[in-house]
């Protein structure tokens, strides 16, 4: 590309970044009371994990590559600190991912370890693309007019288009697994449910709640593979769709543990709800924040370690994620 175009392309890309960067920080102040009450205080260990490293690993790269664009050409050791920290921070939420979605097909095939390690493998795939010029084509301080910070991808192109083209698929395999598993699982328990009982059963808020997120993230890595197999489009402004497909998939997900994390007594004294389980539903309520039922009530204290088949509308270890 002419100098023109990689200034263009260059502010293009701090454009996305700053709009990421704005829009996470914004979804973090919207839900932060939230994630005190019901990550941070609860002290649910894999919960709070997963939510650093989706929200706010996706937080730090961000502001890496800001850092690594502003001070990267500033000298050879700045420059190449920056690329190595910004490239280990940039998979950090992509392995966040994985980690959750091989917890919910955990629990959603009823605790089978292969259909867990299946989803975990497949969507964390979705990495391996991003470590190769770290080893391949390491960021190197190119001395000129205008002093620059870059990697050189050329020798390992054809590899990178290879590992693309087989991570991505894996990635949205890993979505559709989960996404199928969720709709196999509570499908008959919330169809059913809509006419027993007028408010949200177990199941109608895995059904309704795991469809719409789990949806959500695989239409962005639908539209990501797209354009990442595509050289016409990978090479273009659009190229860069990636780095608002990460944030938007980080503010689903960092939802979506939220809500799950949100079940259980809100009484203080109230007996605290099992540490694995996970789910909520939609209300119309103003505050934005999901309505929050009474386990005992809802489900006569049978607890979420039953099958569905062990009763009508109870829940099931399904619950687990």
């Amino acid at each position: 590309m002419s100098s023109v175009s990689d200034a263009e392309y260059a502010f293009v890309l701090q454009v996305y970044t700053y709009s990421g960067l704005a829009l996470l920080l914004y979804d973090t102040l919207l839900t932060f009371d939230r994630e005190m009450r019901f990550i941070w205080v609860r002290g649910r260990a894999l919960m709070t994990v997963l939510l650093v490293a989706i929200r706010y690993g996706q937080v730090a790269s961000l502001i890496l590559n800001l850092l690594a664009f502003d001070f990267g050409p500033s000298s050879a050791q700045v420059c190449t600190t920056l690329s190595v920290i910004s490239t280990i921070t940039l998979v950090i939420p992509y392995l966040g991912w994985s980690v959750f979605l091989g917890w919910r097909a955990y629990a959603l095939s009823a605790r089978n370890s292969l259909v867990a390690l299946f989803a975990f493998l497949c969507s964390v795939s979705f990495a391996v693309p991003s470590l190769v010029p770290l080893f391949g084509a390491p960021a190197k301080y190119v001395i000129g007019d205008i002093p620059g910070c870059f990697s050189d991808l050329t020798t390992i192109r054809p590899l990178l288009t290879l590992l693309l083209g087989v991570s991505r698929p894996l990635a949205l395999v890993a979505d559709l697994v989960v996404l199928v598993l969720t709709c196999l699982k509570t499908r008959r328990e919330w169809l059913s449910s809509k006419t027993v009982n007028p408010r949200a059963s177990l199941a109608n808020a895995l059904f309704v709640n795991g469809v719409i997120f789990v949806s959500l993230t695989t239409c962005m890595h639908v539209i990501a593979m797209i354009a990442a197999l595509d050289e016409a489009l990978s090479t273009s402004k659009f190229g860069q769709f990636s780095l608002l497909r990460d944030v938007f998939v980080s503010i689903v997900l960092s939802r979506f543990i939220l809500d799950l994390a949100a079940v259980g007594p809100e009484k203080e004294g109230a007996t605290p709800a099992p540490q694995d389980v996970l789910t909520t539903h939609w209300t119309h309520d103003g505050s934005d924040v999901l309505s929050l039922y009474s386990l005992e009530e809802d489900y006569n204290g049978r607890g979420f370690d039953k099958d569905f088949e062990d009763s009508d509308f109870e829940a099931s270890h399904v619950a687990g994620v």
